[in-house]
């Protein structure tokens, strides 16, 4: 957990000094390009979709919702191919635990043939009442509607409207799920329905968010987006290869590669990682990175502290924001290598 949250504050904080030491004097680029990293590396395009509305009503400042699909796209890219190049390098190195060789894609089947496939999902309900997958979205549905039930609740007590509804429809969500899964309608839900949908969505996401990214805002954006992306993506390697294997006391390049792929564009990138450097899932890392996420996922890389950044930018600053995270992140590794530093570690583990 501390990774996550030591690299979310870096993010926010590095970008914001960059803002307010270069990019704001120089290239007079708005200072709350210091939140789009974090937004876009670690919240991917669904965060940066979500904040789309945020940036063009609330903040006065359309370009930023361009600029953050630009940045999700680019932590895409970064941790996918990024992330192979880290795991050839580590499998060279014996740092992996478990892969002996180097990734290729051709052990990687892309098309099942009869006889190897397996179900994409299962009936929970008849579809004489309803289709299933009708149903399922139906769920999801309601799990929005209850997070816009929370905004505007939030609205009319405190008449304030501005915040963003991805962050509380995960709220929704997960009320929802509490309560169905105390009584017998947890049987009608299945998992897998729900990761086709998800899937489904992130795809129509992605290429949507791509087509509709606005060239010219890009150009005149491109070296602040140059350098902040060289500079970021520097660090994560650094937290990877400096900082995984001094707090994970067992497969530290696992643990490390899925955290990299996470926050450089989506968690599920972070499973492709791993499953990569781990084909049979013999670690713990998997495991390990799930149980973080009830203390990371609500907050940042999408949830609220993530949607909050820019409003902090607003308010004190990008110099101010740059030195608080950059402390902040900081101050959670010096907590680390006094709770959990692995003082005797071995990059090699084969």
């Amino acid at each position: 957990m501390g990774w996550l949250w030591s690299n979310s504050f870096m993010q926010v904080g590095v970008a914001s000094l960059l803002c307010a030491v270069l990019f704001t004097p120089v290239f007079g680029v708005n200072p709350l390009f210091g939140s789009l990293f974090e937004i876009g590396f670690a919240g991917g395009h669904g965060t940066a979709g979500g904040m789309a509305s945020v940036f063009k009503e609330q903040l006065n400042w359309a370009d930023g919702a361009d600029l953050a699909m630009t940045t999700a796209t680019i932590g895409l890219l970064c941790g996918i191919f990024g992330g192979m190049i880290i795991i050839n390098y580590g499998v060279r190195k014996k740092y992996t635990k478990v892969l002996t060789e180097p990734a290729t894609g051709g052990t990687t089947k892309e098309v099942f043939p009869e006889g190897a496939r397996e179900p994409a999902a299962h009936m929970t309900i008849s579809q004489d009442v309803v289709e299933p997958f009708a149903f399922h979205l139906g769920i999801i549905g309601i799990s929005i509607l209850i997070g816009r039930i929370i905004v505007w609740g939030f609205a009319q007590i405190f008449g304030y409207s501005g915040l963003p509804l991805f962050p509380f429809a995960m709220i929704g969500g997960w009320l929802l799920n509490a309560i169905m899964q105390r009584t017998s309608l947890r049987d009608l839900l299945d998992r897998n329905i729900f990761q086709r949908i998800q899937g489904m969505a992130l795809e129509i996401l992605v290429v949507g968010a791509m087509a509709s990214i606005k060239i010219p805002v890009v150009l005149a954006y491109w070296a602040p987006l140059l350098i902040g992306s060289v500079v970021i993506i520097a660090l994560m390697v650094l937290w990877f290869f400096w900082l995984s294997p001094r707090i994970f006391q067992d497969c530290w390049f696992e643990q490390g590669i899925i955290r990299f792929g996470a926050f450089t564009g989506v968690a599920a990138v972070g499973y492709m990682l791993l499953r990569t450097a781990d084909p049979k899932m013999e670690t713990e890392a998997g495991t390990i990175y799930a149980l973080d996420c009830p203390l990371m996922s609500p907050f940042i890389g999408g949830g609220l502290v993530t949607t909050a950044y820019p409003y902090i930018i607003q308010s004190f600053g990008a110099l101010n924001t740059g030195l608080i995270f950059c402390a902040g992140s900081i101050a959670i590794i010096l907590l680390l290598r006094v709770l959990f530093w692995n003082r005797n570690f071995k990059k090699q583990q084969r």
